[in-house]
């Protein structure tokens, strides 16, 4: 079971406003590295838009175009909620399957120097289908490059 914890109510425009003014702030695309996974990310702010891209996607896949990218928007508490999209492929035995997935994502902490946040991930997953079943919560943190 995967808990929740609330943290106390921070003033979400103030920092962003501070990430926004620097000038490799979110508005620049600035790359972030994923603490839970090695990998690279680029955001960028779009008014109440959060986009996110994978950059550091090993480049067979990038070249077959593979990718991971997410659409957040703003909530009136602050926080970022949308979908991530990707196409990647899985290895099913002796066949590679590219599989396209859907999932949620949510950022509830964003600073400069430092967002937590979430995604639904899957329990299982049948890679000769593309077919999610049983959903877990996978958090992550980044930080800037």
């Amino acid at each position: 079971m995967i808990f929740h914890l609330e943290r106390p109510r921070i003033d979400m425009r103030s920092l962003l406003d501070s990430v926004v003014s620097r000038s490799d702030g979110l508005t620049g695309g600035t790359v972030w590295t994923s603490l839970t996974s090695g990998r690279d990310y680029t955001i960028r702010q779009d008014g109440d838009y959060l986009y996110m891209d994978w950059v550091s996607i090993p480049t067979q896949i990038k070249e077959a175009a593979g990718f991971t990218r997410s659409e957040l928007k703003k909530g009136s508490d602050g926080k970022w909620r949308g979908k991530g999209h990707s196409l990647l492929p899985y290895q099913c035995g002796n066949v590679t399957n590219w599989c396209n997935d859907e999932r949620d994502v949510e950022i509830d902490f964003l600073s400069d120097k430092r967002i937590e946040g979430f995604a639904r991930g899957w329990e299982k997953f049948d890679c000769a289908k593309c077919k999610a079943d049983g959903v877990k919560v996978i958090t992550f943190t980044w930080i800037p490059k």
